[in-house]
């Protein structure tokens, strides 16, 4: 069980993000501790330890809080010690004006997809998305890190979700586990050949949306997202014909730091049905984007060598 210490941090960290993707709003205690699932009691000793920081600021008659001029020196900090989210950005941005779509970038925390780079033209399907939002690392989700991930990172991210006894897989048979595992094994063998992923349309992707942009603090998200995840079908487009039309959901290609790991992860996402040919001409400029942006903080790409060996 943690200590009262170890919950009082998690607490500050649930408020913080709660405002990073609620940009320019603030919020009287009540709402806050609706938000994170914390009483208000437990959270009126974190509220007064960041309001004392400066990390947010209590209006004195509304007594809501705001985020305050703490974080930016904080903010700052973080942009020196990782430069590919200011290199990004205006890349990001021409590359969604390009295709009239939306550009996410994004990067992995631990076991969680977090979010920080918005740009484009806002679609329905990027609506409400804002830097700090995360997706637990849940299959299928994160593919473009365990593509380029040792095969013991590929175990641990298949059995946070692919296990028969886990919530998320409602009793699902034996043989039909082994088929999803064997196609995310087929999606990361194909994004280590031709260096981008490309993710299809499916009606499931709206709940896991909702919930991501719903309650994004609250502890059981991971158990939430891995229940619809594990009902996904035909996600990965593993081999488009030129002619035949899609409807892609989003092409994801990487960004390689200095020890060839993926460092950071360009979405272009709000797409129109297109052809096989469209997509690969699509895909071709979210490679070739990332590829620049590996160059430009002196990152490396993996040897083209390595064999994806799931046995």
């Amino acid at each position: 069980m943690p200590t009262p210490s170890a919950r009082s941090a998690v607490r500050a960290v649930a408020v913080l993000d709660y405002f990073t993707t609620h940009p320019g709003r603030s919020f009287t205690l009540s709402e806050l501790s609706d938000e994170v699932g914390a009483s208000p009691s437990s959270l009126t000793s974190v509220l007064q330890a960041l309001t004392d920081a400066g990390y947010l600021i209590r209006h004195r008659r509304h007594k809501t809080y705001e985020l305050g001029p703490a974080l930016v020196a904080v903010g700052r900090a973080a942009c020196a010690r990782h430069p590919v989210v200011d290199l990004a950005r205006p890349e990001l941005e021409r590359l969604a004006d390009r295709h009239n779509a939306d550009c996410l970038g994004s990067v992995l925390v631990a076991d969680e997809i977090l979010l920080l780079v918005v740009a484009g033209r806002a679609s329905r399907n990027t609506r409400g998305l804002a830097p700090g939002h995360r997706v637990p690392l849940v299959p299928p989700f994160g593919e473009i890190w365990l593509a380029y991930s040792s095969m013991d990172a590929v175990r641990r991210w298949l059995a946070r979700g692919l296990s028969e006894d886990s919530a998320g897989d409602r009793g699902r048979r034996t043989d039909e586990l082994k088929e999803t595992e064997q196609h995310l094994h087929d999606a990361l063998r194909r994004i280590r050949e031709r260096g981008f992923a490309v993710k299809l349309s499916n009606p499931r992707l709206d709940e896991i949306e909702a919930e991501i942009l719903g309650r994004n603090t609250h502890g059981d998200l991971r158990e939430r997202v891995a229940r619809i995840a594990a009902t996904l079908d035909s996600y990965d487009l593993l081999g488009e014909s030129p002619d035949e039309t899609y409807l892609p959901k989003m092409i994801i290609a990487p960004v390689f730091g200095p020890d060839t790991s993926v460092e950071f992860a360009i979405t272009l996402t709000g797409l129109n049905a297109a052809t096989g040919a469209e997509i690969e001409s699509m895909a071709s400029s979210v490679v070739e984007t990332g590829l620049s942006l590996t160059r430009a903080i002196g990152g490396r790409v993996p040897a083209g060598d390595w064999v994806y060996d799931a046995s």
